[in-house]
């Protein structure tokens, strides 16, 4: 998983300041603009001369946006009009670049207007600005991820609940299909599940321990683990036995959509208006979060609403099916 802090760190920006500045007072307010900016982005700079280099870089990716000071941007703070100023970004950057430049048009209008506002107060003052920050803000991040395998642990987990929850019950349905499909049937799809996805989190739960760190625990992660598991092996086991392969229709698309609905890579919202309205019908990024916070921290708990439903539902098909069979 890319470490978004050392991708931000890596993201030049190209600056061409034409800026003029004034004799009376004698100051460049684009050269202070930018040392005051620099104070609030994570970002590096290189200074072009011209335009015409600076695409040439952004051409052969060598930054990532360009910062364009006009000639009069010194004289246009002094006056009550907006000042001018321009940013070209490049969309063919890396994927963890290119969500950083599409950022950039808001972060750099917040970070010019504070600089921007500085300095008009200060000449209003009768004072020469200068590029320190008016704040004394104080950070505190809470439920740090212990490194980048962290943050991207939570969706790992997700995703091969349901894969592996899907996978099983497919296999164990060909496992069994050849036999009389009756009531003897239905307890191996039952209890098979059980034992097999009690073995399969616990796997798991070691891989996540060893690569990402567990804030809530190691049994706590397993267990929650192994019960959605087992929620979801019988619902796509009981799916299985109703309607067959043909299931797989529903149950891929089900499956691999968790990055999208599963509330570990995105919130549900973040999704196609009519992903979003599955994901948030069916509730499943509630098992995400549950990850999140046994992963990372957070208090939140157990769908179990959702848990229950999903067993029940899918043990109420597998043994519907037997039945009917039976007769």
């Amino acid at each position: 998983a890319p470490d978004m802090a050392r991708v931000s760190a890596a993201v030049n920006i190209g600056i061409i300041n034409l800026d003029t500045g004034l004799t009376i007072p004698p100051i460049n307010v684009a050269d202070r603009a930018l040392a005051g900016m620099a104070q609030r982005l994570p970002f590096g700079s290189v200074q072009f001369a011209d335009e015409v280099s600076a695409r040439a870089a952004i051409a052969r990716e060598e930054i990532a946006a360009i910062l364009i000071f006009p000639e009069n941007f010194s004289k246009t703070v002094f006056s009550p009009d907006p000042v001018p100023f321009g940013l070209v970004t490049a969309g063919n950057l890396t994927r963890a670049e290119s969500q950083i430049s599409g950022q950039l048009p808001g972060m750099i209008e917040m970070a010019m207007t504070g600089a921007v506002n500085s300095i008009r107060l200060a000449l209003a003052k009768g004072q020469m600005p200068d590029a320190t920050s008016p704040l004394a803000l104080t950070v505190e991040n809470t439920f740090v991820s212990k490194n980048a395998a962290t943050q991207v642990a939570p969706f790992v987990a997700n995703f091969t609940t349901w894969l592996a929850a899907m996978v099983g019950a497919m296999l164990l349905f060909q496992a069994t299909k050849l036999g009389t499909g009756g009531t003897a049937t239905a307890g191996i799809r039952t209890v098979v599940p059980v034992a097999a996805t009690l073995i399969a989190s616990f796997v798991l739960t070691i891989t996540l321990a060893t690569t990402s760190g567990i804030s809530a625990g190691f049994v706590a992660m397993w267990l929650s683990i192994w019960v959605v598991t087992l929620a979801l092996s019988w619902l796509f086991g009981g799916a299985f036995s109703l309607m067959g392969m043909p299931v797989l229709i529903i149950a891929l698309p089900l499956v691999f959509y968790q990055a999208a609905i599963g509330g570990t890579q995105m919130p549900v919202a973040g999704a196609a208006d009519w992903l979003a309205k599955i994901g948030g019908w069916l509730g499943a990024d509630q098992i995400g979060a549950v990850y999140r916070s046994l992963i990372i921290g957070g208090n939140n708990a157990m769908p179990w609403t959702f848990v229950i439903i999903a067993g029940a539902f899918g043990l109420a098909m597998i043994w519907a099916t037997a039945f009917v069979k039976a007769k």
